[in-house]
């Protein structure tokens, strides 16, 4: 049922695929950790900061879980048409964990795909190297399409080449946005 629902997103998003994208706009994907604390929010308010421009739009866990009493027509109709909506017009989309609609997802050439991983250290195995089967294939396929991944330090670069399957040009071992805090004066 969910394969046809990422399918039924795609559907979507290249109807608007032909709507130009707005440099200004950022899309942020925070299925994982919507707090500003996390990866994901405590980027974009870097970017806000800098850039007054700047409009951001979102999804979160929250967003399109079905719960008993929640709004079941709003989200099914902010899933399958606002986001991709937002996604197919971004420039920028920052996540934080692996989107598998992407795996069906063909992106725009000047489109960056960042993947900002809710986790600050590996201390267990993660994405691709805990999937398995079909969920694996899709995993992969979305998550090659991240055109950067932010790492901790060159140590983990391995590790998360491994967990994400991705060409090493693509990750950029630059510290993580939740642990930046500890570097910075007070």
């Amino acid at each position: 049922m969910k394969k046809l629902g990422y399918y039924l997103f795609n559907i979507v998003y290249y109807i608007f695929y032909l709507i130009p994208i707005n440099k200004n706009k950022i899309f942020l994907i925070m299925t994982h950790d919507d707090s500003t604390e996390g990866n994901v929010l405590y980027t974009a308010n870097y970017f806000m900061q800098k850039n007054p421009n700047i409009f951001f739009k979102s999804i979160t866990r929250e967003d399109y879980e079905f719960k008993k009493n929640s709004k079941i027509i709003e989200k099914v109709i902010n899933f399958f048409i606002f986001v991709p909506y937002h996604v197919a017009t971004s420039k920028n989309i920052f996540l934080d964990n692996i989107f598998l609609p992407f795996a069906y997802t063909k992106f725009k050439k000047n489109v960056n795909i960042v993947q900002l991983w809710h986790g600050t250290g590996t201390i267990k195995k993660f994405a691709l190297n805990t999937e398995v089967g079909e969920i694996r294939d899709l995993a992969k396929s979305s998550s090659v399409k991240n055109t950067h991944l932010i790492v901790g330090s060159q140590k983990m670069v391995p590790i998360y080449k491994s967990a994400f399957q991705m060409d090493l040009n693509k990750i950029y071992p630059i510290g993580t946005p939740r642990t930046d805090i500890f570097s910075m004066k007070i």
